[in-house]
């Protein structure tokens, strides 16, 4: 039978050491008294290196390209997106050529970065034509050039969030956080939440997942996230990780409000409580997960909570 945290076959997939890890889990004090339960939190950002979960990821894109002796690498999103802004700093770094197809506003800092980075960067003014920005990038890019679906997910990265789940059944085996009634993530392009609940399966802690929808359709979908997690159980079965029972999970669409990238007057609220304890929240992803996973507390009232938290702690200067 597998012991809770084992990670045996894991260790067949190529990887590239780019963060430290476990992340570490933190008993918020001051929302936990304003709720009334104890809610804790998985900090990814304090994986030693820029991109918070983003950096599970890379870790294993970039160990398959190097294998595959793959050199190119395009893909694209928001302007505001934090997995593009990681993939053109580490990217750099490790040697790749980071191709991006941008849509929308794009924030200094980042511009900087990849002005520095030497990043390939098409940019049209709307989110909405950040696919017309991917193609033309692809073609610029080259055949030779690797792409990487939005987000990284549905790639072999996916199994860097896998890691997440292990570390907290490990940390609850171990006795450093309590064993959650439930763990909220922001999901996105939904490759770090069924990640997650994979992991959990992994760990034999078969603790529900709130997955809280924060993109629009076609992403953030039951249907989406049931695939990733099929796909990534297919993967894991190359490595000898079998008869994975993932945990049990639901999607939780109710506080995406207008839209992507849109805040909300929950997302605000909970950003500023979530400061009281020195969480720093971004308004897209961790502001809206955090607002579900406070109206859950107040309504149920039966903790302790998990949040995982995803998104870098501040904004990335060039090479920061």
């Amino acid at each position: 039978m597998r012991q809770p945290g084992d990670v045996n076959g894991l260790d067949t997939f190529p990887k590239m050491q780019l963060g430290s890890w476990p992340t570490p889990v933190v008993l918020l004090d001051e929302v936990s008294e304003q709720t009334g339960v104890e809610v804790w939190a998985k900090l990814d950002e304090e994986c030693g290196a820029w991109g918070g979960n983003k950096l599970r990821k890379l870790e294993y894109i970039f160990g398959e390209a190097r294998r595959d002796s793959i050199s190119r690498l395009v893909s694209w999103g928001a302007g505001t997106s934090n997995w593009a802004a990681a993939l053109a700093l580490h990217g750099e770094v490790e040697g790749f050529t980071v191709s991006l197809g941008l849509g929308g506003h794009i924030p200094e800092d980042y511009a900087a970065l990849y002005e520095a980075a030497g990043t390939r960067t098409i940019r049209l003014p709307r989110l909405e034509l950040a696919p017309l920005a991917l193609a033309v990038a692809r073609v610029r890019a080259g055949l030779r050039a690797r792409y990487l679906p939005v987000g990284g997910s549905g790639t072999l990265g996916d199994i860097g969030s896998v890691h997440a789940g292990t570390e907290i059944a490990t940390g609850v085996i171990a006795g450093e956080l309590p064993r959650p009634k439930r763990v909220f993530v922001a999901t996105g392009s939904s490759g770090t939440v069924a990640g997650l609940i994979v992991g959990l399966g992994i760990g034999s802690l078969a603790v529900p997942v709130t997955a809280v929808k924060v993109s629009d359709w076609p992403y953030a979908t039951t249907g989406m996230v049931t695939r990733r997690i099929s796909s990534l159980l297919r993967r894991l079965e190359g490595g000898n990780v079998r008869n994975v029972v993932p945990a049990p999970w639901r999607l939780e669409p109710r506080f995406l409000g207008p839209g992507y990238g849109k805040p909300t007057n929950e997302g605000r609220a909970a950003m500023q409580l979530a400061a009281r304890d020195g969480l720093n929240l971004d308004p897209t992803y961790g502001a809206k997960a955090f607002a579900a996973l406070l109206a859950t507390a107040r309504s149920e009232r039966e903790g302790p909570y998990l949040f995982l938290h995803t998104s870098p702690k501040r904004p990335v200067g060039p090479f920061t």
